[in-house]
């Protein structure tokens, strides 16, 4: 990877937490920006000195990405649909929202588990 490609992806993980955090284009002075970045890198720096197997990146990752498309977010989704039926909605799908609620956090529970189980097993 190149310098200048490696700078563009910065660029665009540097926008996107930008984007997270909803700071207004008015406060993005290059003094805000620049100190940003430093303290981005000084963190990015500070995972990589003490997590030296990528595996449990990769594991972390992905379980946290995986726990959220197959519980969360299909939730969020169906919990909206119904609740856009409003007074239409049957007795029958408000507690199919509930249920699929408890499942979900049920996945979540799993997830965390996961995951903490490969901290506990990648760092040990």
């Amino acid at each position: 990877m190149t310098s200048d490609t490696f700078f563009k992806a910065f660029i665009g993980f540097r926008d996107s937490v930008l984007d997270v955090l909803h700071v207004p284009i008015e406060q993005q002075t290059t003094t805000y920006l620049n100190s940003l970045t430093v303290i981005m890198l000084s963190l990015i720096t500070l995972i990589a000195v003490f997590v030296t197997d990528l595996g449990v990146i990769n594991s972390v990752g992905g379980g946290t990405v995986a726990v959220a498309m197959v519980f969360v977010f299909p939730l969020l989704m169906f919990q909206k649909a119904i609740g856009n039926l409003g007074f239409a909605a049957t007795k029958g799908q408000r507690l199919e929202v509930k249920i699929a609620a408890i499942l979900a956090f049920s996945g979540c529970l799993i997830g965390i588990v996961g995951v903490g189980t490969e901290l506990y097993l990648g760092v040990a």
